[in-house]
């Protein structure tokens, strides 16, 4: 009995130490990567860029075109109410991402794996979140310029 005992507590330690260590890892916010793969804390970024209008876009999905074809209006709507855009590029590689974009002026950071996407809880793609310069989400937009226009904040 004793032994299951002190295994139980052990076990407790350890997964306490395990989620203090994740908790100090994440406390700055997901890694994002410039455009030249510089690493950047997505929470310093906002602070310095925010409020913003965060498109989510990905090349593999079937809207990707007509959304980079009407980001010039999108981008004009969010000016007006005060917003930048930027394009956060999820869930494919950065090289296919560069790819995707070269040759536009589209101001945009990759996010490999998506953790924009979960820790903002956005189920698909693509999405408008406008967000706050401490991080807090106001509002899920449809991806189009009259989404902004009628969005009731700002």
């Amino acid at each position: 009995m004793k032994r299951i005992s002190h295994l139980s507590v052990a076990g407790i330690v350890a997964a306490l130490v395990v989620t203090s260590q994740v908790a100090v890892t994440f406390a700055a916010g997901p890694e994002v990567t410039t455009p030249d793969g510089r690493p950047v804390v997505w929470t310093d970024w906002l602070e310095e860029h925010g409020p913003v209008a965060v498109l989510f876009w990905a090349s593999w999905v079937p809207e990707a075109d007509a959304t980079l074809d009407t980001l010039g209006t999108i981008a004009a709507a969010a000016r007006k109410r005060d917003l930048d855009v930027i394009l956060v590029v999820v869930q494919e590689s950065l090289g296919e991402a560069q790819k995707a974009l070269e040759g536009t002026e589209i101001r945009w950071l990759h996010d490999r794996y998506g953790h924009l996407l979960k820790s903002n809880r956005v189920v698909s793609i693509p999405r408008i979140l406008v967000i706050s310069g401490d991080g807090t989400v106001i509002e899920q937009l449809d991806v189009k310029p009259e989404s902004i226009r009628a969005w009731g904040g700002g």
